[in-house]
């Protein structure tokens, strides 16, 4: 029986395993699962949300992805329902009595939303929380379940609802360690320090089943040795096994590298790796702060949309012009110089039919040294656009880069050839060379055991051929349609030490830092000592949280890595959000002023 095709298709065109969004005209890759993220406009999903989405389909997408097809039930008389319309907005008869009766009748949200802002900066908690998919799942179960619903006591909560979620989160982990004797894990360790300075030592474990916390060290700063990081990861790798890891990506300081080459002297088979991400980040960052041209460009352009923001006059104004056309601010993070100067140029024309206009000329905004005279003349540059195209060529290819490692994906099979493309695209000259032997060479010498090594060759040498009874028609097909581990675990029966390894490499990840966002759950766990709980039930309580959030995280939709990853779709720049930026509103004060004095 064919699957009948999900109903959220048809705000898309199908791409054949990409998509595009009717209302935004931006293409992805994914599936259904992926398109409902989008067009719910729920962030935390490794997409971007709709920007043009209407309300009602919004609305559809985000029940559906609330986890909920219970639909509310028809009240038996017209009073009760009545009273289920305008009760619905409280959580609990309780609230609406301590609050405001009239508020919760009339269903007043804006009052309701102060509730939330309230509870959120009183109990210190994330406004990303409002985000987050188990949010949504209680808010709506809360809704569903009318104004009956009663929260649970202290004591419910430490004695029988927490065990009860640890329990399935026991499950999930029981479930990534089954699948690392096929795909082998990536180990992740990195050092971190919360607000009393007090030093952890944090590692995680990750493969394509999902990702797992697996231990924290709380170290003091002078026992930060090389030989003691040696000893707290190696005891992880003999708890799980070394058979079971494939790759290590450690912190990026002197004593966690000198750590690394002694695992490595002490543990051959496995190799040792630093985090792409934060390396590309490296890299943006000496090109923007270190090359004087790009320096100039990057400062000129943050010069134009710091004046057209500066005053709400100035903005509608460049709005107007631009047909509503939004420029990109300066970030923290690496890759928004790049972006913001990209916006830029997508609106030349418009800019410079703007600083030529009569309204502009009338214009009597200057303020922190800023000039429409210096923005106008920036704006009317020749050198300015030259040499923006230029630095884009420079500074794209490698956002591309980044977006592809700064993810949840598989992506160790595809790094090397990103990276060739980052090459050409930036028009570097390079020679052919031998760096795929050398891989060969390398995985041969530290991965492969011994008595493998002989046949591990005679496969290679197979694979190199393209011999028949491995590029069927069908492993053709898939070549385009699948990723490279499930092509291999597919198609690969007939060269089976190849396929062991191939499916070991290929199922490891570039990154670390899709584990490393989860370090301000740590730090909330860790600093909130005044729940008076002993340290074992902390201890719980840590296990418990990182890992429901890596289960919630990894269970959501459709795996990526069913699906190939398609290198050439990164020739086009999309809006990328680098996780290195966690503040993306500068009006945070204000919303805290805003809601006390409420």
């Amino acid at each position: 029986m064919v699957r009948k095709k999900d109903r959220f298709w048809r705000y898309v065109e199908d791409l054949d395993g990409r998509f595009k969004c009717n209302f935004c005209r931006r293409d992805f890759a994914g599936g259904a699962s992926r398109i409902k993220f989008h067009l719910a406009r729920v962030k935390g999903h490794a997409i971007d949300i709709c920007a043009n989405v209407p309300e009602d389909v919004q609305k559809k997408a985000y029940l559906v992805i609330g986890g909920t097809n219970k639909k509310l039930k028809s009240a038996s008389s017209s009073s009760n329902a009545k009273e289920s319309k305008t009760t619905s907005c409280s959580i609990s008869r309780d609230l609406c009595h301590a609050t405001n009766s009239k508020m919760c009748g009339k269903k007043d949200k804006s009052a309701v939303d102060k509730l939330l802002a309230r509870l959120l900066i009183v109990n210190n908690i994330s406004f990303d929380v409002v985000q987050t998919t188990s949010f949504i799942h209680f808010v709506q179960g809360v809704a569903d379940y009318g104004p009956e619903y009663k929260l649970p006591s202290n004591l419910t909560l430490q004695r029988k609802l927490i065990p009860n979620l640890k329990v399935k989160v026991e499950e999930y982990i029981r479930r990534i360690r089954n699948s690392w004797s096929v795909t082998g894990c990536t180990l992740m360790s990195c050092i971190w320090s919360d607000l009393d300075q007090r030093a952890f030592i944090n590692i995680n474990a990750k493969s394509p089943s999902g990702a797992i916390f697996l231990n924290s060290f709380e170290v003091s700063k002078d026992k930060i040795t090389t030989p003691y990081i040696k000893d707290i990861i190696s005891s992880v790798i003999e708890e799980i096994g070394s058979d079971n890891i494939v790759q290590l990506i450690i912190d990026n300081t002197t004593n966690f590298e000198f750590a690394g080459d002694m695992l490595i002297a002490k543990y051959p088979r496995l190799y040792k790796t630093r985090c792409a991400t934060y390396g590309i980040r490296l890299l943006l960052k000496d090109i923007c702060e270190e090359v004087d041209w790009v320096q100039k460009i990057i400062s000129d352009a943050k010069s134009i949309v710091s004046y057209m923001y500066m005053d709400s006059i100035i903005l509608s104004l460049m709005r107007e012009y631009t047909n509503h056309k939004e420029l990109k601010h300066l970030r923290t993070s690496r890759s928004s110089s790049c972006l913001m100067l990209q916006s830029i140029l997508n609106v030349r024309d418009e800019l410079q039919l703007l600083v030529a206009s009569s309204k502009w000329k009338e214009l009597n905004h200057n303020e922190k040294g800023i000039s429409k005279e210096v923005v106008a003349s920036i704006i009317q540059s020749t050198e300015f656009w030259g040499q923006g195209k230029e630095a884009l060529l420079v500074l794209e290819p490698l956002v591309r880069v980044l977006r592809l490692v700064d993810s949840d994906w598989s992506t160790a099979g595809y790094l090397y050839e990103a990276m060739e493309m980052a090459k050409e695209a930036i028009n570097e000259k390079f020679k052919e060379n031998n760096e795929i032997k050398d891989g060969i060479s390398f995985i041969l010498e530290n991965l492969v055991a011994f008595e493998e090594r002989e046949d591990f060759m005679k496969q290679v040498q197979l694979y190199h051929n393209k011999v028949p009874s491995l590029f069927t028609v069908t492993a053709k097909t898939m070549l385009k349609t699948s990723h490279p581990r499930i092509w291999w675990d597919f198609c690969g029966d007939c060269l089976p030490i190849l396929q062991m390894y191939a499916i070991r490499i290929l199922s490891q990840p570039c990154s670390s830092s899709s584990c490393k966002r989860n370090w301000n759950a740590f730090e909330v766990a860790q600093t909130k000592k005044t729940n008076m709980l002993t340290s074992e039930m902390l201890d719980n309580m840590l296990y418990v949280r990182l890992n429901s959030m890596m289960m919630e995280k990894f269970n959501t939709g459709e795996s990526l890595d069913l699906e190939p990853i398609y290198l050439d779709k990164l020739k086009e720049l999309p809006e990328y959000v680098d996780h290195e930026q966690f503040w993306e509103d500068d009006a945070f004060s204000g919303v805290v002023e805003k809601v006390i004095d409420d």
